[in-house]
């Protein structure tokens, strides 16, 4: 599915807003993003900086891992446009004092964010109190990340109250079409004043004054919501605390020392009921996940040169692959190259 209307009002708001490219010569050039993917080995040292615990990324289409992204940072805030081609499965743990704000622009097929399907003009409001999911393919999306407090205090002053309990949950926000038009706003200020600061100590910064001014735009539009509780459906909580659940149980064990059955035993459901919340939350069944979860750390292994054992019988192996045969095999149908070829890059 393609968010037309939404695409087409990012394009017309921002007609030649500037995108961001690093390298030897950072420079902010027009309408170019930085190919992160390509010029830094390991996708997953590019959310160390961000506002995470945890980060984990499950590649499910085949093909190149085509990733390009521009951050701003601010002291209380962090706005992220992210380009993203293949079907990829993310989930994000972040640190407790964040929250987000999701706005998926332009998309292939099902857009799932914390197990409901996004319609065009949807915005997700991503609480820390739970684990984000999100899957999709050929996604463009524009993110807003906030301290809770700061943001809650900026509500509560607008209100004149004491204090603003922001503790939601995650759930589709009821007046999408307010905070689409404050994100656009934003995030062509933001860019804006970029261009203009440039770089300092490695980030692209958003000036104070400016962020509190985002901050407060933001706030006042969320004080006119009418989301006054999490708007999950039982069935989407139901399938969150499952999946949530059997990562619990990845994490503590390990991909390759974990079966199906183990994942029903940990998390006390039947083995249909965990395909059903699998396919609510990604789209795929638990059984796809934990193989593509698979190939995907052993691409982070291989592509990790400081690791010197990692070798691709050794990972193949750590990974709970029968034969290295079918390991290359499924290897190469994912990410289009033997993983011989991988390791011999880094190598």
């Amino acid at each position: 599915m393609t968010n037309e209307a939404a695409f087409v009002t990012l394009r017309q708001s921002i007609p030649r807003c500037k995108m961001l490219t690093y390298g030897p010569n950072s420079a902010i050039t027009s309408l170019h993003f930085d190919e992160f993917a390509r010029n830094n080995p390991g996708f997953k040292a590019y959310f160390d900086p961000l506002p995470f615990v945890e980060f984990d990324a499950v590649q499910i289409d085949s093909g190149p891992f085509d990733h390009e992204s521009i951050e701003i940072w601010g002291q209380n805030t962090i706005l992220v446009r992210d380009r993203l081609t293949p079907m990829s499965a993310f989930t994000m743990v972040p640190q407790p004092d964040w929250v987000m704000f999701l706005l998926p622009n332009v998309w292939k097929g099902d857009f799932r964010v914390a197990g409901q399907l996004s319609d065009p003009g949807d915005v997700f409001y991503l609480d820390a109190e739970q684990e984000w999911f999100t899957a999709a393919a050929a996604r463009d999306t524009l993110s807003l990340g906030v301290r809770r407090s700061v943001l809650s205090k900026a509500c509560a002053n607008l209100l004149g109250v004491d204090f603003v309990d922001l503790t939601l949950g995650s759930h589709t926000l009821a007046n999408g079409a307010a905070i689409t038009a404050v994100l656009y706003k934003i995030y062509t200020k933001a860019t804006a004043a970029a261009d203009e600061v440039g770089f300092i100590n490695g980030r692209l910064i958003v000036p104070p004054v400016l962020e509190a001014d985002m901050i407060s735009e933001l706030a006042s539009a969320l004080n006119q919501s009418t989301d006054s509780e999490a708007m999950i459906s039982e069935p989407h909580r139901g399938s969150l605390y499952v999946v949530s659940r059997a990562r619990d149980a990845l994490r503590k064990a390990g991909p390759a020392a974990v079966s199906i059955a183990n994942l029903c035993e940990e998390v006390g459901v039947s083995r249909t009921w965990l395909h059903h919340s699998f396919i609510a939350v990604f789209g795929i069944s638990a059984g796809q996940y934990l193989k593509l979860h698979r190939l995907s750390l052993a691409r982070e292994y291989l592509l990790n040169s400081t690791i010197s054992q990692n070798t691709v019988k050794n990972v193949s192996i750590g990974l709970g692959f029968s034969t290295s045969g079918r390991f290359a095999r499924e290897y190469r149908a994912l990410f289009g190259e033997y993983p011989s070829d991988t390791l011999g890059r880094v190598w």
